[in-house]
């Protein structure tokens, strides 16, 4: 596995019982050590939405980076990622009726959009 190879931990994080994530558990997660906290913003498998902006509120107050796979998020509602405050923000062009190759990666940090095809490279 890739985490083991690259010396990474996995932790799991708990739901509530409306199948979004906890978010006081994700305060016994995470530490200094953390460098990225990756999660989704919706997930159509459990039917929820995630409490994106405060994980990212929680995860910054660790110095961690923040993730959001808006693959399913992007299609059901608004998204404003300086409101988020999340680092990165992706998905995929097919989502939007686009080409099924193109990537959209947001940056947070530079405030660029950068559109890819076939895979994401971020310098």
């Amino acid at each position: 596995m890739l985490a083991e190879r690259l010396g990474l931990t996995i932790k799991i994080w708990k739901m509530t019982a409306e199948h979004t994530l906890e978010l006081d558990d994700l305060r016994h997660l995470l530490s200094k050590k953390t460098k990225l906290l990756a999660l989704s913003h919706v997930s159509n498998v459990l039917g929820c939405i995630n409490p994106i902006k405060a994980a990212t509120a929680i995860a910054h107050q660790f110095g961690a980076a923040v993730l959001i796979d808006g693959a399913q998020g992007i299609m059901h509602q608004a998204v404003d990622v300086q409101d988020i405050g999340c680092d990165f923000y992706a998905f995929s062009g097919h989502k939007l009726y686009s080409q099924q190759e193109l990537v959209f990666f947001i940056l947070q940090s530079s405030g660029s959009i950068r559109y890819l095809h076939g895979k994401v490279v971020v310098r």
